[in-house]
């Protein structure tokens, strides 16, 4: 298990370290011994504590690509549902005529 913390208060976030994990195990003690810098997310854990710039970030756009962003097995449901959404704008949208589409 390999997690790349980068440096989320520039306008250029810089990679600080990549923290490796032998196991779940190894990865928990992690997550206890730095607990005040990481925030719960429906969509999965920021570990960028103040530093992170999207504050509140219901919607993941933003955190995917964040070397701080970790996500678990248990924010599954919630991708699941993200991706059953977008799936029916896209149905609905294929489903318009092309001047529809175009508007």
């Amino acid at each position: 298990m390999v997690i790349g913390i980068s440096d989320s208060s520039s306008g250029n976030p810089t990679h600080i370290k990549q923290v490796h994990f032998k196991d779940v195990e190894q990865f928990k003690a992690f997550l206890i011994k730095n607990i005040d810098m990481i925030r719960g997310l429906p969509h999965g854990y920021c570990t960028a504590g103040d530093a992170c710039k999207i504050k509140g970030a219901a919607v993941p756009a933003g955190c995917v690509s964040c070397g701080s962003f970790v996500v678990a097995k248990r924010h599954k449901s919630h991708w699941v549902a993200m991706k059953k959404n977008a799936q029916s704008k896209l149905e609905k949208y294929n489903s318009l005529s092309t001047e529809q589409q175009k508007e």
